[in-house]
């Protein structure tokens, strides 16, 4: 059943055990399966439903996938008839595209679906909340399987060993300060989310690296959570980076 417990058809149910696939059904129209003849043994059942991902709420008490995908189900001696209810929530996909400002697609890369954490000094921060999408060929992409709540929308180009551009990472809408990236928020019944386009600037972009350590004893000592950031003002010749 769905989170309204409104029965849901066509969902492909999965036993597995030890790596191999011991049986497979397909809930009905009153959202119905089952399995026969199964050996002692303790299974691992998969769902897969397409917009739906499995509710983990009730089965806490079960082993259960860490990526939400089933759990683990034991059929012994003295328990040789099992009713296992599964609930499923719907999910939303996201999808958009990640253009240059003439709509040209930008470059090859991914979109990663974060989530806003805060470090130890309550700092925000941003956090691959899941795996991400490619960009095709014409700048779209689709994330799927997402879950009610807030995210924001990271683009990352996949360079090439002959490609001089440099490109970091950009926010939804089009920004690579992670301060000012917009948040998308999911409700319980969306099902697609369109339109999250991503910007991508061509301006000239350059990469620096370098190392920040604490010298104690002629030692060099790295230097824990460290944020380095462009200097507001370029003409401002004694501060090249602004650290804090």
């Amino acid at each position: 059943t769905d989170n309204e417990k409104r029965p849901i058809a066509n969902v492909q149910v999965t036993l597995r055990s030890r790596g191999q696939i011991a049986s497979s059904s397909q809930t009905d129209a009153s959202g119905q399966f089952g399995f026969n003849r199964l050996s002692l043994d303790t299974y691992l059942l998969l769902v897969k439903a397409p917009g739906y991902q499995l509710d983990m709420a009730p089965v806490r008490s079960r082993i259960s996938m860490a990526d939400g995908t089933g759990f683990q189900v034991e059929i012994s001696s003295t328990r040789l008839n099992v009713d296992v209810p599964v609930s499923l929530r719907r999910t939303t996909t996201i999808a958009g595209s990640v253009v240059d400002s003439e709509g040209n697609p930008a470059f090859t890369g991914l979109v990663v679906l974060l989530k806003r954490t805060f470090d130890a000094m309550g700092v925000p921060q941003l956090m691959a909340a899941r795996t991400g999408a490619f960009i095709d060929a014409l700048g779209q992409y689709a994330i799927d399987g997402v879950s009610e709540g807030e995210y924001f929308i990271g683009a990352k180009a996949i360079r090439n060993r002959d490609d001089s551009g440099v490109f970091p990472t950009t926010y939804y809408p089009g920004t690579t300060d992670v301060r000012n990236a917009a948040p998308i928020v999911i409700g319980t019944n969306a099902a697609v989310v369109t339109a999250i386009n991503v910007v991508i600037s061509r301006e000239d972009r350059f990469s620096i690296s370098g190392h920040i350590g604490v010298v104690d004893e002629d030692v060099s000592l790295p230097v824990p959570e460290i944020h380095i950031a462009p200097a507001l003002d370029p003409s401002d010749s004694k501060t090249v980076l602004n650290v804090a």
